[in-house]
């Protein structure tokens, strides 16, 4: 039993600590098997009755708290944060301010409980003995619900709960399910079912107005059984879903919502169904998805968001695009289609990953009912791929990052010129990035691109630091797919002249079959170095003449016999070194300690 406390009843934060903490680094308590929770008790405490704030509490095997009970806490009787794979089982919760706050938390699962808002105890408490309201900041809610995941997963459920004591309370809001007011990404991604749940012959109270309020007006819940439905004769799967435009825009005509404008949401006998793209985050903004019946009678168009907590840079921080759908009849005309807009004209993000969220009821959407179509490429549209290979647009556009950051610095590029740097070390993983249109790989399967990009290595003071390819780990090149990582397609080649300290990074690589097979073509500048920062400018990746529609391409087999750009470009090492000597007009290549290869 934990009571009276002034702060929370039981609290789990979980880190490393204490004077033998070294000796268990490999261990993360967050992660760890939970032995026993079994038949504890929470009351009459200050702040919460349980609580995983901040850390959170993350097992990788399912945690069963058991026959938990908590009441009379000033604010939550269990507060749940960044916390996952926990069962909540033979519970009891009352006369708490919220009984159970579950935010930021994923696959919870909420079975055989009982939540009572105000027992009658307590009500006699308070009119006699002028006991503390339960109203914390003035609301009593049962079960209070986020509106979106750390992680693309969730699923969580409330089974067999049964909600008592939330009538004749006397609080600004009472509810026995709300939605909170967190915004993130923008969109609701906080899927959960409901089955067999009762509210002892009293008003369903479900509130999703702090959520419609912070602009998350795309949320539903999915009932299963239709315990939420007043007729005994109609149970059947329905949603809770909030009363906006984008989520009844294409409910039919037989399909019955009951509107609830009190608590911002509807309650209708369908099944909705997510389907989630992810784009390229850098270069999208104002993008809209727009989706549409085949016949183009109804549409609704939704904006993108990306994740404010995370780096902007980030090549993994992908602007988010929900789109909750009914289903749909079987049919040729049935179905929707999707296209992205920017203002009003046809795009297309680099990236573009479309995913179908489990589908939460039996009769829910069908894989493959929503299709999406791309512009058509526009014939020279694969002939260079790097986007802002200088530097010069604004707000470093279309350029991301693994595991550092990027920015722009001016007058540090080539010949005074605007240059790319990476802005955090943290690995010699940390790289540059730029999503690539898969689509032309498509499309030139088997041709070869010429790629080429200007690095100067700098230490923590700016100060230029020369990389010798047969001395150190110099900064590289590579083409990653979602599946697979092709190294070196662009190294360190010798050249000769005034650049100001920038070292060339050249190759030529052929497109394989095997780049295809993916969505995502990831363009990356690697330092190879944790101890030195890098400068990026003048990237460019250009296709060369197919040999097969090209006859004077063939007609000089050796590119750059004669070095006469007094630089080896499509030249390559094998064990290596190699140096050009001579010139101004009249360079040589001369190789030692293994063999140079066109």
């Amino acid at each position: 039993v934990a009571a009276g406390s002034e702060h929370s009843g039981f609290w789990f934060e979980l880190k490393l600590r204490g004077t033998a903490a070294h000796l268990f680094q490999s261990l993360d308590p967050r992660y760890e098997s939970l032995g026993s929770f079994l038949n504890n008790t929470a009351h009459s405490n200050f702040d919460r009755g349980l609580r995983t704030y901040p850390e959170g509490y993350m097992p990788y095997e399912t945690a069963h708290l058991l026959g938990f009970t908590s009441y009379r806490n000033k604010k939550q009787g269990l507060f749940f944060h960044n916390t996952e794979n926990i069962l909540i089982a033979d519970g009891l919760f009352a006369d708490n301010g919220v009984a159970v706050d579950l935010d930021r938390s994923e696959n919870i699962t909420v079975s055989r409980t009982k939540i009572i808002g105000r027992t009658e105890l307590y009500g006699e408490l308070e009119s006699s003995q002028e006991a503390p309201s339960l109203c914390y900041n003035n609301e009593l809610l049962g079960m209070e619900l986020h509106t979106f995941v750390r992680k693309t997963k969730n699923n969580g459920a409330v089974l067999d709960v049964a909600f008592d004591g939330f009538n004749s309370v006397h609080c600004a809001r009472v509810a026995h399910i709300s939605l909170d007011n967190e915004l993130r990404i923008g969109t609701f991604d906080w899927f959960t079912t409901l089955e067999r749940v009762s509210f002892a012959d009293q008003p369903v109270l479900i509130d999703f107005c702090p959520a419609a309020e912070a602009g998350i007006v795309d949320a539903y819940l999915t009932d299963l059984d239709g315990s939420f439905e007043a007729n005994p004769d109609n149970k059947k799967p329905r949603s809770i879903i909030s009363d906006s435009h984008v989520m009844t825009a294409f409910l039919g005509e037989d399909e019955e919502c009951t509107r609830i404008p009190e608590g911002c949401y509807a309650y209708c006998d369908v099944c909705f169904r997510t389907i989630r793209f992810e784009v390229d985050p850098s270069g999208s903004e104002g993008y809209e998805l727009e989706v549409c019946t085949k016949t183009r009678s109804k549409c609704i168009r939704i904006a993108g968001g990306t994740d404010p907590t995370d780096y902007a840079t980030s090549s993994t921080n992908y602007r988010v695009f929900n789109v909750h759908l009914p289903a749909v009849e079987n049919s040729e005309s049935s179905g929707f289609n999707a296209a992205f807009l920017l203002d009003d004209e046809p795009v297309w993000p680099n990236y573009v990953e479309q995913q179908y969220e489990d589908k939460l009821c039996p009769g829910g959407l069908d894989e493959g009912t929503v299709e999406l179509h791309p512009p058509p490429l526009f014939d020279s549209a694969c002939d260079s791929l790097i986007r802002n290979g200088d530097a010069e647009a604004p707000d470093r556009l279309f350029w991301l990052s693994k595991f550092t950051g990027v920015s722009t610095v001016a007058n540090a590029g080539m010949a005074g010129s605007t240059a790319l740097k990476d802005s955090i070390r943290t690995s010699p993983r940390d790289s540059l990035v730029q999503l690539l249109d898969a689509r032309c790989f498509r499309s030139t399967v088997m041709r070869s691109y010429e790629v080429e990009a200007w690095v100067k290595v700098v230490d923590e003071n700016n100060e230029h630091q020369e990389c010798h390819v047969e001395e150190s780990n110099c900064p590289e090149i590579r083409i990653a797919t979602a599946t697979q990582i092709w190294p070196s397609i662009a190294t360190v080649v010798p050249e000769r002249g005034e650049n100001g300290g920038y070292q060339l990074l050249h190759g030529v690589f052929v497109v394989e079959n095997s780049m295809t097979d993916s969505n995502m073509v990831e363009f990356i500048v690697m330092r190879n170095r944790v101890d030195f920062n890098i400068l990026v400018d003048n990237v460019s990746m250009k296709l060369l003449p197919d040999i097969h529609s090209n006859e004077d391409f063939c007609s000089e087999i050796v590119r750059n016999g004669f070095f006469a750009d007094g630089s080896a470009r499509f030249w390559s090492q094998s064990n290596a070194i190699m140096e050009l000597v001579g010139g101004p007009s009249n360079f040589s290549l001369q190789v030692s300690d293994g063999q140079a290869r066109a």
